[in-house]
C-alpha cells in the first residue's frame, strides 16, 4: 500500500516522538531529584515498608500534570496516525474503484480496533472499503492475539478523548502477592501485603512482617518503583512498556502500509527511560 499519501500520518508519528522525548526528560529530571523513598522501619512488633514523598506536594502535582500532558499527546498522536491511514486508504479506493462513489465516504472512516471478532463485524467503519484493504486491516485486529499494544492504545485513547485524562504515577510493578519477597529478610514471618495496586500515596504501607531474628534494615534492597498509568489495562505494565507496545504495533502497521519502508526516520521506539 505504498501508493498512499502518508505524510500526515508521518507528522503525527513525529509529534508522538516529540511527546515521548518530553515525557522522558520530565520523568528523568524528577527522578534524579529523589522525590520518593521506600522506608523499612519497625513499629511495635512489626516491620513496615512505607512509601514516602520527599518532594513537596506541589512539585509532585506539577510533575504528574506534565507527564500526563505528554502521555496524552503521545496516545492521541499514535491513534490519529492510524485514522489518517484509514482515511487515505478510503481516498485512494475511490480513485481505484470509481464505482464506490456515493457508497464510500472517507470522512466517516476510522481505523477500527476491536478485541472481539463479532463486535468488529458489527461495528467497524470500513465496511465499504474494497475487500483487499478490509481484509488487511482485519488481519491486524487485537483479537488475533498479535497486537496487544493496539488494544492498549484503543482503550486509553477512547477514554482519553471522551471521558478523562489518564494520570501517571509511581507504582511498584510485578505479581503483587510475591512483589516484596526479594526484599524481605529470610527470617520474615506473618507477611501481610497491603498494597493492592494503583498509584502510590504518601504514607502508604506496602507490606509488613514480623521477624524473631534481629537484622539490619539498611542491608536490604529498597523496593523498586516505576512510572505507571492509572488504568486497569496497564496495571502490570510500567509506562515505558505500555508506550513501547503501542508504538511497536502502530509503527508495524504503518510500515506495512508503506510497503515495508518506515514513513519516518529515527523513530523513538523502543523507549528506554
Amino acid at each position: 500500500m505504498g501508493f498512499l499519501n502518508l505524510a500526515d500520518a508521518a507528522t503525527r508519528l513525529i509529534w508522538s516522538e516529540e511527546d515521548a522525548h518530553a515525557l522522558s526528560r520530565v520523568a528523568n529530571s524528577f527522578r534524579e531529584s529523589d522525590p520518593y523513598t521506600i522506608w523499612l522501619h519497625e513499629q511495635g512488633d512489626r516491620w513496615y515498608w512505607t512509601f514516602l514523598r520527599e518532594c513537596t506536594e506541589e512539585d509532585e502535582a506539577a510533575m504528574i500534570h506534565l507527564q500526563t500532558k505528554f502521555f496524552s499527546g503521545y496516545v492521541d498522536n499514535l491513534r490519529a496516525a492510524l485514522n489518517y491511514l484509514a482515511y487515505q486508504t478510503a481516498v485512494f479506493s475511490l480513485i481505484e474503484y470509481p464505482t464506490l462513489q456515493g457508497k464510500l465516504n472517507p470522512n466517516t472512516v476510522e481505523f477500527p480496533i476491536f478485541n472481539d471478532s463479532g463486535l468488529f463485524r458489527q461495528h467497524n467503519r470500513i465496511k465499504q472499503l474494497p475487500q483487499k484493504y478490509f481484509d488487511w486491516i482485519e488481519h491486524v485486529q487485537p483479537y488475533h492475539g498479535r497486537t496487544d499494544g493496539l488494544w492498549i492504545l484503543h482503550e486509553l485513547s477512547r477514554e482519553n478523548r471522551h471521558r478523562l485524562l489518564h494520570p501517571v504515577a509511581f507504582h511498584p510493578f510485578g505479581k503483587v502477592g510475591g512483589l516484596f519477597s526479594d526484599n524481605l529478610p529470610d527470617s520474615a514471618e506473618d507477611v501481610d501485603i497491603t498494597y493492592s495496586g494503583g498509584g502510590l500515596k504518601h504514607g502508604q504501607d506496602l507490606c509488613s512482617f514480623t521477624s524473631s531474628v534481629p537484622f539490619d534494615p539498611h542491608n536490604y534492597p529498597k523496593i523498586q518503583i516505576s512510572i505507571g498509568v492509572d488504568h486497569p489495562i496497564c496495571e502490570t505494565k510500567p509506562l515505558v512498556q505500555a508506550m513501547n507496545e503501542m508504538a511497536s504495533d502502530v509503527y508495524s502497521i504503518l510500515t506495512a502500509a508503506n510497503e515495508g519502508e518506515p514513513i519516518i526516520q529515527g523513530n523513538v521506539f523502543p523507549l528506554t527511560f
